[in-house]
């Protein structure tokens, strides 16, 4: 026993733990690195780093103490080698599952004896000690060296409609914003998919709603369509605001944003409603009065957005996809919106702003509502042609759950202002990889052309005859301005073309989107 545990007081055991570990945690720290912009916490691969680095120090340990006549820093190169490889899926990531996981075992095969044939080669000992820094220290120095971005969000005196508080008889009417990711237009709903959105429509027509039929986003994507609405104005109209990635706009997103400050200057309480699924909703102390926390499955683990994106690294991945493990993220809808908010419901006024993820991908219901034991489609790749039924599923689920909770409201509180809105269309016959330039009129009207639909007091209800009020960046300023008894100063209609990661192009002709 003490010539095995002699093995671990040298030098060579220290220098084969230190290549295991960094070996382990580079490609999380790599991970870190290329997505720091959208990643809204750190915490996880924190964990999952330190995981990693006890987990492989630990085998390092066992099997130095077990092959004794083995150079400890090839069996720490071995072990920390089929580490990484262990984070880098997405190269097995294709095909039938024995075959992912086929090419995955032979590839640790091959990797392991390519280490222990490099360990004997004299030369390579100073390549051994360097790699792994180097993997470890490249990614580390470039998040030390990454600026600070502030969160912090200049007031845009422009998109401000009032500085004063409203002095009027009576308590104005509480306000429900209801933002649903990826619902698309009615026309476009009908030429994609051939769904007839018509009795729908009827339904809330007959509840005094009204549903424009030209509705379009100014933005394609969700981190900047839901900002401008929240912002009331176009948030980035050049490349240049995007320099820093997503993560600068989701405070925006979060509460820190010219609607919340004016509603809070007309003595309105703020309620944020979190999607759960994407984690730039999140609730945010700093931000909100009242939070609507989203909620998983009962059924599963739950588990956050960046928490899943490290799991789909490794080979849990067609686990994850084939919904055996019992995990999922967590998730809202229309209904625990209004019952959460009831439970302890906060005094008059207050201002509901919810982004409930439904009906974009992952779909987690079928068509009655009940919940899939396994969802189709993930966040990021649920577009697919397959995922058509899916997403028909969750539209007919989430209007059956906005209708319930539509009369919870006009029962309750029947005068309220409620809005209804798509952030952006569907992306069934969306060309992401291809330019501007190639896109026809049909790929981007269903991308852009979103239902909307607003339940205003009578005395507002001219404020949409206007061309202005169908770009929807304009929502709140109408919903204010009714509050005020006013007429809305509405921005002018613009619209931008960009795809996630790329530069941002301004439309210059915006008779595409009515019908």
């Amino acid at each position: 026993m003490g010539v095995r545990l002699d093995r671990l007081r040298n030098r060579e055991f220290v220098i084969a733990v230190l290549i295991a570990t960094a070996l382990a945690t580079a490609p999380l720290l790599q991970f870190w690195v290329n997505n720091r912009g959208e990643i809204t916490s750190s915490r996880p691969i924190v964990d999952a780093s330190g995981l990693a680095a006890l987990i492989a120090a630990l085998v390092t340990t066992r099997f130095v103490l077990l092959l004794r006549r083995t150079n400890q820093v090839v069996v720490g190169c071995v072990v920390g080698a089929n580490c990484y490889l262990f984070f880098q899926w997405q190269l097995f990531d294709s095909g039938p599952y024995w075959l992912q996981y086929t090419q995955w075992l032979l590839a640790a095969v091959g990797i392991s004896f390519i280490v222990v044939h490099l360990g004997r080669r004299p030369g390579a000992k100073l390549f051994i000690y360097i790699f792994p820094a180097v993997l470890v220290a490249v990614p580390g120095v470039s998040l030390l060296a990454a600026p600070q971005v502030s969160h912090g969000l200049v007031v845009n005196e422009r998109a401000m409609i009032s500085e004063r508080n409203t002095e009027k008889s009576g308590t104005p009417p509480n306000v429900y914003f209801l933002v649903l990711d990826g619902y698309a237009r009615a026309d476009q709903l009908r030429r994609v998919l051939g769904y007839d959105e018509t009795p729908f429509i009827d339904d809330l027509k007959q509840r005094g709603f009204e549903v424009p039929t030209e509705t379009f986003a100014s933005y394609p994507a969700t981190f900047l369509s839901i900002a401008s609405i929240l912002e009331m104005d176009h948030i980035a109209t050049s490349s240049a605001a995007l320099s820093n990635g997503e993560k600068p706009f989701y405070p925006k997103l979060q509460g820190d944003n010219a609607a919340v400050r004016a509603f809070h200057q007309r003595g309105y309480t703020y309620v944020h409603g979190e999607s759960g699924t994407f984690s730039a909703s999140d609730c945010m102390p700093q931000y909100f009065d009242v939070c609507i926390e989203a909620r998983g499955d009962s059924r599963k683990v739950t588990i956050s957005e960046t928490e899943q994106a490290v799991l789909q690294l490794t080979p849990f991945t067609p686990l994850l996809d084939a919904g055996v493990l019992p995990v999922g993220d967590a998730f809202t809808d229309p209904q625990s919106v209004i019952a959460q908010l009831w439970q302890d419901r906060p005094s008059d006024p207050y201002f509901v702003f919810s982004h409930v993820i439904a009906p974009h991908p992952p779909h987690r219901r079928y068509g009655d509502c009940s919940l899939r034991d396994q969802t189709a489609g993930k966040l990021a790749t649920g577009w697919k042609p397959e995922l058509r039924a899916g997403y028909v599923d969750s539209l007919d689920c989430l209007n059956r759950q906005l209708l319930i909770a539509v009369d919870a409201i006009g029962s309750d509180d029947p005068t309220a202002i409620i809005v209804i809105t798509g952030d952006h269309g569907s992306a069934f016959e969306t060309p992401w990889g291809s330019s501007f330039e190639s896109w026809t009129n049909d790929q981007i009207l269903e991308r852009y052309a979103t239902f909307h639909a607003v339940r205003l007091p009578d005395r507002c209800d001219n404020y949409y005859d206007t061309h202005e009020a169908r770009n929807i960046v304009n929502s709140l300023r109408i919903v204010l301005a009714c509050i005020d008894g006013e007429a809305p100063e509405l921005r002018q209609p613009r619209a931008f073309f960009h795809r996630y990661g790329k530069d941002l192009i301004e439309f210059d002709d915006l008779t595409v989107f009515v019908e």
